[in-house]
């Protein structure tokens, strides 16, 4: 696209009229323009208007496959009830891992049921002390962050900003041990990516609160937008050749992690693992990222939580919807998370997840939105760091005080034992 194009794109974008980006550029360059919201209501009602073809114009024919699975599921529901729904759903998402031949099915998934782990079960023979030490901080690290009564969502803003305050930033792990990912952020000269921000982030939350059952799932992030990060600040994110800045869309990258130069973080821009075994299978499959998914019983909800680029979103019907303002969406890869985390048995883990994913929620998107979105994000962030601040001040006096009740008590038995002698001396005169 040359300059006068890109130009005028801008300006079509920034008078929000969309349609004659569609009119003018095609359905490419349109569904990678607009913002996500529009995206999202716009295939809302043409789906209500019966306008499908439109849809695949507009959006592709993943999405035009989502919408007829959705009306489908729709029609399923109120002409025989939940329960037939729910099982087409789940048929819908096996169906996916079946697209994937038998070669998936029984030999990626053979892979991932006895290769990782037997690889898993080495490491952890291997790598023995540092997992032994390491959890032993994370079990510390957890008892301190219990002890300040936070909110979940103050537990997540915690967790995640304090790991990047205590890593040298992104970066190609050294170790990325197998199973163990969180190890390479186990001091404060480590470096890492998605996957061992992820693993890290889950264990810890685990540690604090059972209940959030957090673990990892595999995305596929849209290669161009940009997303409305908390206020963390994130050290070295990696940039490469690839960087693009078209669009009017905040420097966003699809991040390569070798021959790359590290700079300072525009905001907003994000990254994902440049890992897959080709661009064609990581979008269609594994995808491009890792993120944790952490359940919220008091709401009955599954937040997604991103710590490599700072926000949350929900896990509703086995969908991402991000609550950061983000002209990008995020897909989930459940059965490549599957696969890889455990063969057939982690594929009906996900499975499971998949389908509980469709239960209703206590709050309505709107109030979710308002509860974990960015603004509330911020909200938490200074209130933990701020009851950080005063804890650690609080231990600094207590630390004085009981450094001053050990001098006292020093010299008062300096005291006593200087009197008991002079008794004595007196004594034996």
């Amino acid at each position: 696209m040359n300059k006068d194009l890109r130009k005028e794109l801008r300006q079509l974008k920034k008078r929000k009229e969309f349609d004659r980006i569609y009119e003018r550029f095609g359905g490419i360059v349109y569904r990678n323009t607009v913002p996500t919201w529009y995206a999202y209501e716009e295939k809302k009602n043409l789906l209500k208007q019966g306008k499908y073809e439109e849809i695949y114009d507009k959006y592709g024919n993943s999405a035009y496959q989502k919408v007829v699975e959705k009306a489908k599921y729709d029609e399923i529901k109120e002409n025989q009830g939940l329960g037939k729904a729910m099982l087409y759903k789940a048929s819908c998402f096996l169906k996916k891992i079946g697209i994937f031949s038998a070669l998936f099915v029984t030999g990626f998934s053979a892979l991932g049921s006895t290769t990782s782990q037997s690889l898993i079960d080495s490491n952890a023979k291997q790598y023995e002390k540092e997992i032994d030490e390491n959890n032993e901080r994370i079990q510390n690290y957890a008892e301190e962050i219990k002890a300040m009564n936070f909110t979940n969502l103050q537990n997540i803003m915690k967790v995640t900003d304090d790991m990047w305050s205590n890593i040298k930033g992104y970066r190609t792990p050294e170790k990325d041990i197998y199973g163990f990912f969180e190890l390479d952020l186990s001091t404060p000269e480590g470096y890492g990516v998605c996957r061992n921000f992820a693993t890290d982030v889950a264990k810890k939350l685990n540690e604090i609160n059972p209940s959030y059952n957090a673990r990892t799932i595999n995305v596929y992030m849209s290669e161009e937008g940009y997303i409305k990060m908390t206020d963390i600040d994130r050290l070295n994110i990696n940039s490469s050749s690839e960087s693009k800045k078209e669009n009017n869309v905040d420097n966003k990258e699809s991040t390569k992690e070798k021959n790359s130069e590290t700079k300072e973080d525009n905001k907003n821009e994000t990254v994902q693992s440049g890992d897959s075994i080709s661009s064609k299978l990581s979008n269609t499959f594994i995808g491009n990222h890792m993120v944790v998914l952490v359940d919220i019983d008091e709401d009955n909800v599954t937040l997604m939580v991103d710590p490599t680029n700072p926000s949350i979103g929900i896990y509703k019907d086995g969908k991402i919807r991000l609550l950061n303002p983000t002209n990008m969406s995020m897909d989930a890869k459940e059965y490549a998370t599957g696969v890889l985390h455990g063969g057939m048995d982690g594929i009906i883990l996900v499975a499971k997840d998949f389908i509980s994913s469709f239960k209703n929620s206590k709050l309505s998107f709107e109030e979710l939105e308002k509860k974990y979105g960015l603004e509330a994000q911020n909200k938490a962030l200074k209130q933990v760091r701020a009851a950080t601040i005063a804890q650690s001040s609080l231990n600094e006096e207590k630390d004085k005080f009981n450094e001053r009740i050990k001098v006292t008590n020093l010299q008062n038995n300096e005291k006593k034992s200087n009197t008991f002698f002079k008794e004595r001396e007196d004594e034996e005169r």
